[in-house]
């Protein structure tokens, strides 16, 4: 994730807590009632959210896939995009 894109939004004093509250959901009260008051700053931490949510997404899948004997190999698809791909599940008759 790339929080110096999202950290733009942000005020430069709230910046490590900004960091702190998407990283372990932590914050303090002055940093929450700012947060409900400045739209900016809600869509960076909506963004940086969704990024992780996607993220553990496609590892879920991709442990999932594996379990179920269909192996998967992750490539970037483009930048701070991760692509699954499903290796091919037919075997070789020899």
């Amino acid at each position: 994730m790339d929080y110096a894109k999202l950290l733009a939004s942000v005020p430069v004093k709230w910046h490590q807590e900004f960091v702190q509250f998407v990283a372990s959901g932590d914050a303090s009260k002055a940093f929450l009632d700012y947060l409900d008051s400045d739209t900016k700053m809600q869509a960076a931490v909506e963004q940086a959210l969704t990024a992780q949510i996607s993220a553990f997404e496609v590892r879920v899948s991709s442990r999932a896939r594996r379990r179920r004997g269909s192996p998967v190999r992750p490539t970037v698809a483009s930048v701070g995009a991760v692509k699954v791909v499903r290796k091919d599940s037919r075997r070789v008759r020899r």
